[in-house]
């Protein structure tokens, strides 16, 4: 077996040669695509190939490499430019959120005149490659990411998932996709993030029948009475945790 860092340095000689050609090399044949920010966990995949080569093999840290590749980008429908234009009259649904697939270069081309920023992708791109474009309409299906793509059940799944902080001109997503994940059927799984409370509220399951609107108040919930009455210290605290706009929890105790 070689050694382990020269097997390392390497694949990454494979990869920047990879980048810097056209040339589509089957060792980096994308099979399942994943979100552009988890290229910077690269390194760190890097070094546990020497743990990987070990028990394993060379397959699977080759493996280990090829999965990180993504190409998305985020934009907005330039509705100025395009008058009367409504998702539905193009695109299809799924999971509440609007997408469409795109498989040649002249469809491609009319899609850059309603989404600026789009992936970049060039006429033979689309020999091995097609491109999904997906559109939300309110906060729950904007400010989205591609978190992974793959097949299940002959479908092409896509899972979405909120980005650390929304923006409102994040609406639209595009991604540049292998059609080997072209499936006719698409299934969009708009997966919340799940929001750590602990350490913030006491546990839901140590809550009872008899937790009073004093032991709410201890423990900073937004405590309001019966007929709308708040009896928070801070009466504020709704409309500050709605104007954050980014990913967080808030406990309302309502005395009914």
């Amino acid at each position: 077996m070689k050694n382990d860092q020269v097997f390392v340095d390497e694949i990454w000689k494979k990869y920047d040669n990879y980048k810097n050609t056209k040339h589509k090399e089957k060792f980096f044949k994308i099979h399942q695509y994943k979100h552009t920010e988890i290229k910077r966990k690269l390194v760190a995949i890097t070094s546990s190939i020497l743990g990987i080569i070990a028990t394993t093999g060379v397959v699977y840290a080759s493996v280990a490499i090829h999965n990180v590749l993504f190409t998305q980008k985020d934009t907005r429908t330039d509705f100025t430019k395009n008058p009367g234009y409504q998702y539905y009259q193009d695109m299809q649904m799924s999971d509440n959120i609007y997408y469409k697939r795109i498989y040649n270069y002249e469809e491609y081309k009319q899609a850059t005149q309603r989404w600026n920023n789009l992936v970049e992708m060039s006429e033979s791109d689309f020999q091995e490659s097609f491109m999904i474009i997906i559109a939300g309409q309110n906060y729950d299906t904007t400010s989205l990411y591609i978190s992974d793509i793959y097949i299940e059940d002959n479908k092409t799944c896509v899972e979405l998932r909120k980005k650390d902080k929304w923006t409102p001109g994040s609406t639209v997503i595009s991604a540049k996709v292998s059609r080997e994940l072209d499936r006719e059927e698409i299934k969009i799984n708009n997966l919340p993030n799940e929001v750590s409370t602990t350490g913030k509220y006491k546990d839901l399951d140590e809550i009872t029948l008899d937790y009073t609107k004093e032991q709410a108040l201890e423990d900073g919930c937004f405590v309001v009475e019966q007929y709308g009455d708040i009896i928070s210290e801070n009466k504020n605290q709704l409309d500050e945790f709605i104007e954050k706009k980014e990913n967080g929890v808030i406990r309302i105790y309502l005395r009914i």
